[in-house]
């Protein structure tokens, strides 16, 4: 159904979900993730995502995470010798508060260079550079780039809402209610029963794996 959103709207639609990841002048991001416990720094992009039920597989990927200090010279000590890298960090982090989801992390140096014609949705505590601040930005100033992380994450929930849907399609089908042609319609309830498919036998894997 979304395919009738423009390739703007679509970005539009998930920029919230990606950035902007928080970057502090005065904090590690070793000190960041620490402050969040069982919190997570980014929102997951998955329908009525939370944080209740630990996800069966999940992929991060991260842009821009290595503008900040890492770890502190202090904090080093808190964590096994040498492992002091942004990726260190984050499966640090991904295994304590995920420690039975295999979890799938890429990483890219660079940040998101914020232009025209994206809005500036930004929140005036952050400065030009992307960096989370004691003082206001001005109304003159925009944000020119910022870092962004995001995770796509898969739990037996996932294959409830796409059977949902999809009975709901079939209904509407029968019913004539959709102002689409039924070949279309038809290939997208082809594609919600293969996604369904699709999440429950990474569910049965996961439950046969915890099993064993």
């Amino acid at each position: 159904m979304s395919s009738a959103l423009t390739v703007f709207d679509r970005k539009l639609l998930t920029i919230s979900c990606a950035f902007p990841f928080p970057r502090f002048e005065d904090r590690s991001l070793f000190a960041y993730l620490k402050s969040l416990e069982d919190r997570q720094p980014w929102t997951p992009l998955v329908p009525n995502a939370s944080n209740v039920k630990i996800p069966v597989v999940q992929h991060v990927v991260c842009k821009g995470l290595t503008s900040f200090q890492i770890v502190s010279e202090l904090e080093k000590r808190e964590l096994p010798y040498g492992c002091w890298k942004l990726e260190d960090v984050l499966r640090q982090y991904l295994g304590d508060v995920f420690p039975s989801c295999p979890n799938m992390l890429h990483s890219f140096d660079s940040l998101c260079h914020i232009e025209s014609p994206f809005p500036q949705l930004f929140s005036r505590k952050l400065n030009r550079d992307g960096i989370v601040t004691q003082s206001d930005r001005d109304d003159a100033t925009g944000v020119r780039h910022v870092a962004a992380a995001v995770a796509l994450q898969n739990s037996d929930e996932m294959a409830a809402y796409a059977n949902s849907l999809a009975d709901a399609i079939k209904y509407s089908l029968r019913a004539k209610d959709l102002c689409l042609e039924d070949d279309v319609v038809r290939e997208h309830l082809e594609t919600l029963v293969n996604i369904a498919s699709y999440y429950q036998s990474w569910s049965g894997s996961s439950s046969a794996s915890d099993s064993d």
